[in-house]
């Protein structure tokens, strides 16, 4: 197998935006989309999960199949997956791999997105065939045919931590490093992970004016400048890096001009778009 497709249906940290400045890029929450012949990948399920999940409805996708990579359970990257079709849809199987973590009756915690007081939806509504497995640092999460995504976790983000994935076919990679803060570089776990491959998406909410911002500092909030994106791109030898999980106050404006300092450091950037759909060759 060479090469492989991916999706952005959801680009924006923190919470989901709207309005004229914002269209060019988006306002929907943390997802992509990695489509294989062997199953459907899926990174995060913010908001971008719906719109998503419709397509795959809609256009009765194929394989049945769909694999749900959680980074993290802040509620950008996992409040679209109550609202996601297929779940909804018998003759789907849905598994979600998520950070080890259990609630006090053992279950996992996306059961409570589905329980009241905060859903009028039971998990009982749920058609699909859903599996819960938990991540493994330094582990292969997933294996099928040629396709496999490697998972790591960080201690960057507050409090838990995230984890990173690597999606690769024999010949091409994809790194997923969203709410992730490395200041003076990556550390030994995320450069083995990141090194080499074709994309890194890479999480890019603040400017380096804002971090350092004596008057409201973000150091310590587990988020990344493009600027740090942009070394760690150039640091780790890879072909592209796309900024991604974007301040819900950037606006397509503001984004374009990060993007031009950006290319000062790491020419080969790119800012990911909403319903950008991106071959990797």
């Amino acid at each position: 197998m060479a090469g492989f497709a991916f999706t952005f249906f959801g680009v924006r940290g923190s919470y989901a935006v709207a309005g004229p400045q914002f269209l060019k890029y988006g306002g929907n929450t943390a997802c992509i989309l990695c489509a294989f012949a062997e199953a459907n990948i899926i990174l995060d399920a913010g908001t971008g999960i719906i719109n998503l999940g419709r397509q795959l409805v809609e256009q009765k996708a194929q394989p049945r199949d769909i694999h749900v990579f959680i980074s993290h359970y802040h509620m950008d990257h996992i409040q679209g997956l109550p609202f996601f079709p297929p779940l909804y849809e018998p003759g789907i199987r849905v598994v979600i791999h998520s950070p080890p973590y259990s609630l006090n009756d053992g279950k996992n915690p996306l059961h409570q997105l589905f329980s009241s007081p905060y859903s009028p939806i039971g998990w009982d509504s749920i058609q699909a065939k859903v599996e819960f497995r938990s991540l493994e640092s330094a582990g292969t999460a997933f294996c099928a045919k040629g396709v496999r995504v490697q998972a790591e976790s960080s201690s960057t983000h507050p409090r838990e931590g995230v984890w990173a994935f690597r999606v690769s076919t024999d010949e091409r990679s994809l790194v997923y490093a969203t709410d992730v803060e490395f200041p003076e570089g990556m550390d030994a776990k995320m450069s083995r992970l990141c090194r080499g491959t074709d994309v890194l998406v890479h999480d890019a909410q603040y400017l380096d004016e804002e971090y350092f911002d004596t008057s409201r500092p973000r150091e310590g909030f587990g988020h990344s400048t493009v600027s740090m994106a942009a070394r760690n791109a150039a640091g780790m030898d890879v072909e592209k890096l796309f900024l991604f999980h974007y301040d819900p106050g950037h606006d397509d404006n503001s984004l374009e001009a990060a993007l031009v300092r950006c290319r000062e450091q790491f020419p080969a950037s790119f800012l990911a778009r909403e319903n950008q759909r991106i071959e990797i060759s």
